[in-house]
């Protein structure tokens, strides 16, 4: 598992917040640092690894639910022959995630387990193999990410064919994709029998995917539209919502599923609630809990549109908030969330200095990004990988080309790990021209320029002025082309 994407989730906050077409989200994975002292050990986790590519193996839990990061790691250090040993402690137990150099893999963990693994760092996901008491669960997920998750079958899953199907054929399509899903639970469950509360759990993650697929077709049809320039897409049909009844949308017991996450922050958003919180009055979030009641869903939900008003529309917006959603909330951990968040973009509004980095070129030579005072700059992340970041190339060429001659520079910054792989996407997508430059930063999910900047996905824009000074984040992509020339133009007036 290479790409590490949240597809689904960055769909409708790309719809909700600023123009564009999919973001391929990075889960960054930055867990607290430092030393903690060993807890008493409730399962034992032991492998071995072939052909190792780093000194150690991670234990990532304590997944932040708005942030998509990690708050604790645990390493192991791999023996010369590529074994471990790694006690796992109570708070650790569920789903989690177990990390080697850049692949990563998910395993769920009940006390007293002791599964022990194998896989060859080469071909992690094809190889990975669970035994010993506990090993079940683990295996079942490794093999239905295969299934259905990997990058190798994205193409054939709902929300990829989305933009090409009629809404009576996603139904059907979307139908048939939860059906397959299940009856390989079912199947595997019958030779392997799994723990009920681990049924139930991986039962939710396939019933609320299917829904949340349903629930982004719209938006990725809309997406679609945008990107090229096609036609409206049909009115959906009166009854096709009727999903939304087959099941529970408050529903506390499934918040540990991102499927589910993912569902409730799309249905939020398909219903417009985040413009609640611009409603005047004392109770900017009283919309969401009339529909959800007032448990934890509810508390997630408010937090969840706050943390991603702050990606779409910065510290400025949600700042005037936070009095009120601090009056409001009930779990003091959604509070420290949003808030760490807040601080960390308040450096990077309108009228700051942007942060300057140096990288290497195609001629593998030092540029900086202060070499380009005097001119705007149209800062794009992006990777040869990311087929959003490519499906942008048609639209950038001619963005350039609008804008050829002119005090402007389109600067790309890749975060291909292989530059081999980056420089044949350039070559392949036509990318170079003359007011186009293109550096690299190859560290994919941990590339200090995506640091720098708090991105969270790929591609992102950002538009700098000639005095080096922000002029927006999240700036309109190159298919919203009316908004980006305006951008631009508003960037060289001054």
């Amino acid at each position: 598992m290479v790409n590490a994407c949240y597809r689904l989730r960055w769909l409708f906050l790309l719809v909700a917040g600023v123009a564009g077409t999919l973001t391929v989200a990075l889960a960054t994975a930055r867990a607290q640092p430092g030393p903690r002292p060993a807890p008493p050990a409730a399962a034992l986790l032991t492998g071995r690894i072939l052909h190792p590519t780093a000194a150690t193996v991670v234990l990532e839990y304590g997944t932040d639910w708005l942030s998509g990061e990690g708050t604790h790691r645990l390493a192991a250090r791999l023996t010369p022959t590529g074994a471990f040993r790694l006690p796992v402690p109570a708070a650790a137990l569920g789903a989690v995630w177990l990390y080697h150099g850049q692949e990563y893999t998910p395993l769920y963990l009940a006390k007293g387990d002791a599964p022990r693994l194998i896989f060859d760092a080469r071909y992690l996901d094809e190889t990975i193999r669970y035994t010993g008491v506990g090993a079940s669960t683990s295996n079942y997920l490794a093999q239905h990410y295969r299934r259905f998750e990997d990058d190798d079958v994205y193409e054939a899953t709902p929300v990829a064919k989305a933009s090409g199907f009629t809404a009576g054929q996603m139904r059907a399509y979307t139908d048939a994709y939860r059906h397959r899903q299940t009856a390989f639970l079912d199947s595997f469950a019958r030779r392997h029998p799994l723990p009920p509360a681990f049924r139930a759990y991986a039962r939710r993650a396939i019933d609320y995917g299917w829904a949340n697929d349903l629930q982004l077709y719209p938006m990725a049809q809309m997406l679609n539209q945008r990107a090229r320039r096609a036609a409206a897409p049909a009115p959906l049909p009166a009854s096709y919502f009727d999903f939304q009844a087959l099941l529970p949308l408050a529903n506390d017991s499934a918040l540990a599923n991102e499927p589910y996450r993912s569902y409730l922050a799309s249905y939020l958003h398909q219903h417009n609630l985040a413009d609640s919180l611009l409603r005047p009055g004392g109770a900017p979030f009283a919309a969401i809990v009339r529909r959800l009641g007032p448990g934890r869903c509810a508390d997630y939900a408010v937090a969840q549109l706050l943390y991603d008003k702050l990606e779409t529309d910065g510290p400025g917006f949600v700042g005037p908030l936070l009095p009120a959603y601090q009056r409001y909330a009930h779990d003091s951990a959604f509070v420290r969330t949003v808030r760490r968040r807040y601080r960390r973009l308040l450096p990077l509004q309108p009228g700051r200095l942007a942060p300057d980095f140096t990288l290497r070129d195609e001629a593998d030579q030092p540029v900086s990004l202060h070499d380009f005072r005097g001119k705007v700059v149209y800062l794009d992340f992006w990777a040869s990988w990311c087929g959003p970041c490519v499906a942008e190339v048609p639209a950038t060429a001619r963005l350039r080309q609008q804008f050829a001659g002119r005090e402007v520079v389109f600067l790309a910054v890749s975060i291909d790990q292989q530059p081999a792989a980056w420089r044949k996407a350039l070559d392949r997508l036509n990318l170079r021209a003359p007011n186009a430059r293109h550096l690299i930063d190859p560290h994919t999910f941990d590339a200090a320029s995506l640091r720098a900047y708090e991105v969270r996905g790929v591609p992102t824009y950002w538009l700098i002025g000639r005095d080096g000074r922000i002029v927006q984040g999240n700036a309109p992509r190159p298919s919203d082309s009316e908004k980006a020339t305006a951008a631009l133009e508003g960037a060289l007036a001054h």
